[in-house]
């Protein structure tokens, strides 16, 4: 967490209006430290800032927010990975969780993102030796 006690967040959508609607919901509870329009871009911002949670899309041209967590965690950061999105697709949301991130539907993005990303910035970092699962959160 940062020196004010806020959680450090960075954005990465490629719908500049969805990064707008994010920003609006989190702004006053989190530091938002930086936003992305994808996936690569995520990275870099996760690498150069270290914020606590990262909140991606998992569509996402250049590389998918997937792509974007599995290349967190290879860096070894402790950046702990909270997925929004439209998918409800079971395979898709399996794999989100077996990484140990949370996972928010966007449209229950202003009652469940908040909760999603206080939870995952409680439990400890993943390892990648080390794959503990953070409990799913399906809002």
């Amino acid at each position: 967490m940062s020196r004010d006690s806020k959680v450090t967040v960075v954005l990465a959508d490629d719908h500049p209006e969805v990064l707008e609607e994010v920003t609006r919901v989190l702004g006053s509870k989190f530091h938002i430290l930086a936003t992305a329009s994808n996936g690569a871009l995520a990275v870099q911002a996760v690498a150069k800032h270290e914020p606590d949670v990262a909140v991606l899309d998992i569509s996402m041209p250049v590389m998918s927010g997937i792509e974007a967590a599995r290349e967190i965690r290879r860096m070894r950061l402790r950046t702990k990975v909270v997925f929004l999105s439209v998918f409800s697709d079971p395979d898709i949301i399996e794999v989100t969780k077996t990484m140990g991130a949370g996972y928010v539907w966007k449209v229950h993005m202003s009652s469940g993102l908040t909760a999603a990303i206080m939870k995952a910035s409680l439990f400890p970092t993943l390892s990648t030796r080390r794959a503990k699962v953070i409990p799913f959160i399906r809002t």
